[in-house]
């Protein structure tokens, strides 16, 4: 692997990491009745991973 290659999954883990912290928070804010749609906006948000993935 080149260095600009481990600096990219280096950089797209870090990425991940702050989204999955950032969507803590919000889960922990959010009254519950709000929960159903965080959970479409983070199917959206799959789905759009998944799309720049290929």
């Amino acid at each position: 692997m080149t260095a600009s290659g481990v600096w990219h999954s280096t950089v797209y883990e870090l990425r991940r990491l702050i989204v999955v912290l950032a969507l803590r928070v919000i889960i922990a804010v959010v009254p519950r009745e709000d929960r159903r749609t965080i959970q479409a906006v983070g199917v959206m948000l799959e789905a759009f991973k998944a799309d720049h993935r290929s």
